[in-house]
């Protein structure tokens, strides 16, 4: 599959979990085609939207094979391989290749600090090891190094990356990468993993957006993609306005904390009062919302004209 297939609206998938955190398969299939349904143009499996750190290496497997197989060539499929050092990357990389995934994609190795050089040796080893078109996906605020736009441009250059999702929500090394993209004439495709800005992605030179939210709100964005492909401002202010209150989910832990427990937690309570999964439980130690912090969730839906299905 070609990188020209990804772009728009790329939806990191939620991991449904039952009570005792096995991975709840017949939700996930449900959250798929809820997606598909809603018109998203590709999928993004065992992200850190998928509390991938908290499941086990054969459960990432399986999420990410579900999911591939659950879509069925509709939409492209990026498998997050992220691991904390690059042997162990490459392992899970060669465990979910063949499968029908379109793309991995992995942060630089977390835990400990590292330089660029190390950072790019990292990418290097990945893209060696196996055969199939690798992403990174840099949020340093999860792996402590951003990856500079330098690197990206290099590795790029080299033909070892295919594509990144940004989620450094420094707007600046993004728009230098894209200078350098512009200038050096390499390919790459360049998201954003924002709920916010996706309205404006593509005139900052991205080629899509991955935001967390889609998972409830999934045609809300692709709405607003859209309207972006054809300028209509006046449509992505009125679908903004929507994706602020929908933001709302993810903050009602109390006290009001935009932590990520409270956004999986948010999420995930909608879409069991949608009928799209069908627990709300987070993997430990994070905790589920109490019925007093989910008491406002219908009339957040109810004002996104969101229906159960």
């Amino acid at each position: 599959m070609s990188d020209s297939v990804f772009k728009g609206v790329i939806t990191p998938l939620l991991t449904p979990i039952d009570t005792e955190e096995k991975i709840d398969e017949k939700s996930l299939r449900k959250l798929v085609k809820y997606q598909l349904s809603n018109g998203v143009h590709g999928l993004w499996a065992s992200g850190t939207s998928s509390e991938f750190p908290a499941l086990r290496e054969e459960e990432r497997v399986k999420t990410i094979q579900l999911v591939v197989d659950e879509v069925n060539g509709k939409v492209p499929v990026i498998g997050n391989v992220t691991m904390p050092s690059t042997r162990l990357t490459v392992e899970l990389a060669k465990q979910i290749i063949g499968n029908g995934v379109s793309a991995i994609a992995a942060t630089p190795p977390y835990f400990f600090s590292h330089t660029q050089t190390e950072i790019a040796d990292h990418y290097r080893a990945i893209r060696h090891s196996v055969d199939v078109p690798l992403w990174i996906y840099n949020i340093p605020v999860m792996h402590k190094t951003p990856v500079s736009p330098s690197t990206v441009a290099t590795l790029a250059s080299e033909g070892v990356i295919s594509g990144i999702k940004d989620s450094s929500g420094t707007g600046e090394l993004l728009t230098e990468l894209h200078i350098l993209r512009d200038n050096m004439g390499f390919d790459l495709c360049s998201t954003l993993g924002t709920s916010v800005r996706v309205g404006v992605a593509l005139s900052l030179g991205a080629q899509g957006v991955v935001p967390a939210l889609a998972n409830v709100i999934p045609g809300i964005f692709v709405d607003i993609w859209n309207s972006s492909e054809s300028s209509n401002f006046e449509k992505i202010k009125l679908l903004n306005e929507k994706v602020m209150t929908a933001l709302q989910l993810g903050l009602l832990r109390k006290p009001p904390e935009s932590t990520q427990g409270s956004i999986f937690s948010g999420y995930k309570k909608a879409l069991v009062e949608l009928g799209i999964i069908e627990f709300d439980f987070v993997t430990k130690p994070h905790k589920a919302l109490t019925p007093d912090e989910a008491k406002s969730i219908p009339s957040i839906l109810n004002k996104l004209d969101a229906r159960a299905v």
